[in-house]
């Protein structure tokens, strides 16, 4: 039985994360596999070695686009609760509409959320990395 680079674990996490969505899910496996390509202790990439990665990497995001306390704020009440509106945002933080629409924009260019919209309502969602990276139940810890 063949080892795969990555551990079935770890795909498993990778997959809920991305709701199975291929492209992302190919995207960081990648990332990963490149990330610890140099290293040759490591057999397999496991949640214990991945998850420091994607910390990683989401925290250069942030520190790299400039994202504000308040917008670090916005991101974690969307890590915390995918599918927020930015009325629920704005209500749940005690923030100005204009304010979390301000946020919202960009941690959008930053590629840490996305937005979904339905019908005449925007929802945001944490980016998979995102969210592996700032909640603790798919880690498992």
């Amino acid at each position: 039985n063949p080892r795969h680079p990555i551990a079935e674990d770890l795909l498993r996490i990778i997959y809920t994360a991305t709701k199975g969505r291929i492209r992302q899910i190919y995207g960081l496996a990648t990332r990963l596999i490149h990330s610890i390509e140099d290293n040759l202790m490591v057999e397999q990439i496991t949640p214990e070695i991945a998850f420091p990665i994607i910390r990683r990497e989401v925290e250069d995001r942030i520190r790299q686009n400039g994202i504000t306390a308040k917008e670090q704020t916005v991101l974690n009440r969307i890590a915390q609760n995918p599918g927020l509106s930015p009325t629920r945002i704005s209500r749940d933080l005690e923030l100005s509409l204009s304010n979390i629409s301000r946020a919202l924009a960009h941690l959008l260019k930053a590629r840490l959320v996305s937005a979904v919209q339905r019908g005449r309502k925007k929802e945001y969602f944490p980016a998979p990395e995102t969210l592996m990276a700032l909640t603790n139940t798919l880690s498992g810890r």
